[in-house]
């Protein structure tokens, strides 16, 4: 799942643009808002999307 990820909306004030390690963790294992079901999402295929709360997200 390594690459990099964007994250924005939502509970956030401001975008966050990070790295995913080769072990998951994002950003330097920071919290990032709905990681959870951000990564269910990357790994059914998904490059973008919007998680419950609102908080949009794209993968690269």
């Amino acid at each position: 799942m390594k690459g990099f990820i964007r994250v924005w909306g939502g509970e956030l004030s401001e975008t966050q643009q990070c790295e995913i390690d080769s072990h998951g963790n994002f950003c330097g294992g920071a919290e990032v808002p709905d990681q959870g079901e951000i990564e269910s999402q990357i790994t059914s295929g998904q490059r973008s999307g919007k998680t419950e709360s609102g908080v949009r997200w794209e993968y690269r």
